[in-house]
């Protein structure tokens, strides 16, 4: 059950906020990361053939939606990476969620980035920004979600579409 659809409204948002605002855009895009993979987990619980090791799904067989759903909001990136079949995706997920995790705690901000004038932060958290999309544009794609997220890094743009 892919729920993508229901994130036009996170993505709309972003794209408004994206210019005038990417530190706070960076940390919405990492929330939407978070959710899709959550939301992936819950979907994968419900198939036979998953992109997730077995063992890593055992705790949440057998649970009932609402006990399966307070359990992932207890679950790291970190640990959702370590779940993956695949050693490429597992390594990727993983260092997303290190990413995430120094900008959720803004470590980055941490001296001497506040003693950089505002242009100069403006530009770092503009690169972060960038790299944030290319974290959710790779989430779309190892989760292979019925919407993908195509960059222009010409046009520096980019749109939410289905797949």
């Amino acid at each position: 059950m892919s729920e993508s659809h229901q994130e036009h409204d996170t993505v709309s948002a972003i794209q408004q906020l994206q210019d005038e605002y990417p530190f706070a855009t960076a940390l919405l895009i990492y929330c939407l990361i978070e959710r899709r993979l959550k939301y992936f987990i819950y979907s994968e619980t419900k198939k036979t053939q998953s992109k997730l090791k077995s063992s890593f799904l055992q705790p949440f067989k057998g649970k009932t939606d609402n006990e399966l759903l307070e359990y992932l909001t207890d679950i790291y990136l970190r640990d959702i990476g370590k779940g993956f079949n695949s050693v490429s995706e597992k390594e990727e997920i993983v260092e997303i969620g290190r990413r995430r995790n120094g900008y959720m705690h803004s470590n980055f901000l941490i001296s001497p980035a506040p003693s950089q004038n505002k242009e100069d932060r403006h530009m770092e958290h503009k690169e972060k920004l960038r790299q944030a999309l290319k974290d959710l544009k790779n989430v779309f794609d190892i989760i292979e979600d019925d919407y993908e997220i195509a960059i222009d890094e010409t046009k520096n743009t980019w749109e939410f579409r289905p797949r």
